[in-house]
């Protein structure tokens, strides 16, 4: 009897530390998975930022920074508008475009401003992606409009 009981309780501990070995190998994979994440956004924010803040977007010398970092609150007479920080500006995409009269996204607002004012060719892919995930980045906090 006392056999059957030792056996009953080895296998009740071997059935026992494999599933909870098993959730703390699972819940290391999910952990690692989301560092994996973390670091590849994080990689992606870099290449984003290093974008908005060179002039290589554009043919005249421009970066986006030029105008929304160091010229907010500056007049534009060519556009006839006020630059302004882009800080939020991603809580208000999509939204309606006045001059093409179509809702647009915020990667097609990006383009127009690359095209239009720093006179380069519009992104695509993973580099509007990389600029478009800086560009929201910081509208962090900021509530949708």
């Amino acid at each position: 009897m006392k056999k059957i009981i030792l056996v009953a309780l080895a296998v009740f501990l071997v059935i026992f530390a494999s599933y909870f070995f098993n959730k703390i190998a699972y819940a290391k994979g999910k952990l690692s998975k989301k560092i994996i994440a973390k670091e590849k956004i994080q990689a992606a924010l870099k290449i984003g930022k290093s974008m908005f803040y060179s002039p290589k977007l554009g043919s005249n010398g421009l970066s986006c920074a030029k105008c929304h970092v160091y010229s907010v609150g500056t007049y534009m007479p060519k556009v006839g508008k006020t630059v302004r920080s882009l800080a939020g500006v991603a809580a208000t995409f999509p939204r309606f475009d006045t001059k093409t009269h179509q809702v647009i996204t915020m990667g097609e607002r990006i383009n127009m401003c690359i095209v239009h004012v720093l006179k380069g060719k519009p992104l695509k892919g993973q580099k509007l992606n990389y600029l478009t995930l800086y560009v929201t980045y910081l509208s962090n906090g900021y509530k949708i409009k």
